[in-house]
């Protein structure tokens, strides 16, 4: 007998579906970026850096599901009009869409400095394996 149970390629895709298209107080709709560049890490409950945005909608026509490999994808522009001209950014956090805007995921980037002339398009890709 083996022991351990195995989630099925169904089962994945309907946590990242569920997680992204569920119940409104329950999904991801909405993220945030900032200057931190500490290791994301399990515990995080914010951004790390002192700068951070405000909520930023994810871009329309996302999330995308690859139900064949199992992955959602995500994006977010980031420009003047959701931060400050000059601004570095180095950090993006997606939340949940709930009063207390918990975050659910946590990522450190290279830093990209944000103008007038420059808007950054960030994509986030989760996969269960």
């Amino acid at each position: 007998m083996t022991t351990g149970a195995k989630i099925t390629n169904n089962g994945k895709i309907n946590i990242l579906k569920n997680i992204y298209t569920t119940n409104a107080s329950r999904i991801v709709t909405k993220a945030k970026v900032g200057n931190g560049t500490s290791t994301p890490l399990a515990t995080d409950t914010d951004l790390s850096g002192a700068t951070k945005s405000s909520l930023i909608d994810f871009t329309s026509g996302y999330p995308i599901f690859d139900t064949t490999n199992n992955k959602v994808t995500t994006r977010v522009y980031v420009n003047t009009a959701t931060i400050v001209d000059g601004t570095i950014v180095t950090e993006i956090g997606e939340y949940f869409n709930n009063s207390s805007n918990t975050m659910m995921s946590h990522d450190v980037f290279n830093a990209k400095t944000i103008s007038n002339t420059n808007e950054l398009a960030i994509i986030i890709r989760h996969k269960i394996e």
